[in-house]
């Protein structure tokens, strides 16, 4: 998470752990996210989907579907992912 770190700058360890947590917390809840067997999908997998999924958004349609699906928590980390 180097790259992402440089877009989290000002914000203390405790909220980007609590953020980490969240954001997998939320997405085990995900169909998306999971493989055919049922396991949450690597690390790697879910950025890639998360990528993918809001071209063409714009930032306020794109930020609030990850609100929805990550929490506002979990939204820290998926943003700085994306």
């Amino acid at each position: 998470m180097v790259k992402a770190g440089t877009k989290m700058q000002g914000v203390t360890g405790s909220m980007v752990g609590t953020s980490l947590k969240n954001f997998f917390l939320k997405a085990t809840k995900q169909q998306i996210f999971r493989n055919a067997d049922g396991e949450l999908k690597s690390t790697v997998e879910i950025i890639g989907i998360l990528r993918k999924r809001p071209e063409g958004m714009g930032d306020t349609q794109r930020n609030g579907i990850l609100a929805k699906v990550f929490g506002h928590e979990g939204l820290l980390v998926a943003l700085a992912l994306l």
